[in-house]
């Protein structure tokens, strides 16, 4: 993120870490990171399933790389990690202030 505020000229790159997850990996990530177990608070019911959903999506961070000269090294873990920890504060700062 760096490099693109270091650039001459403002431009949407696409950043990614050239794996694709599903939202389940995302849960098994996040949930146990809390301290719970999602599968208390998640259930998959197929029906609810929509036949025009996309089936997957996957970014293509080739420009980013090409113009950056870097690539992603991260890992799910960590980043999900990070956006729990900024909801938590969020949430804690909510509080505070009712």
């Amino acid at each position: 993120m760096w490099l693109m505020l270091q650039q001459d000229q403002a431009e949407d790159l696409v950043i990614r870490i050239g794996k694709q997850h599903s939202v389940q990996e995302l849960a098994d990530v996040a949930v146990p990171y809390l301290g719970q177990n999602y599968r208390y608070y998640v259930k998959f019911d197929p029906q609810l399933l929509r036949s025009v959903d996309v089936k997957t999506q996957l970014g293509d961070a080739a420009e980013a790389r090409q113009q950056l000269g870097c690539s992603s090294t991260c890992a799910l873990r960590g980043p999900v990690h990070e956006m729990v920890d900024a909801d938590d504060r969020l949430l804690k700062e909510s509080k505070h202030s009712v």
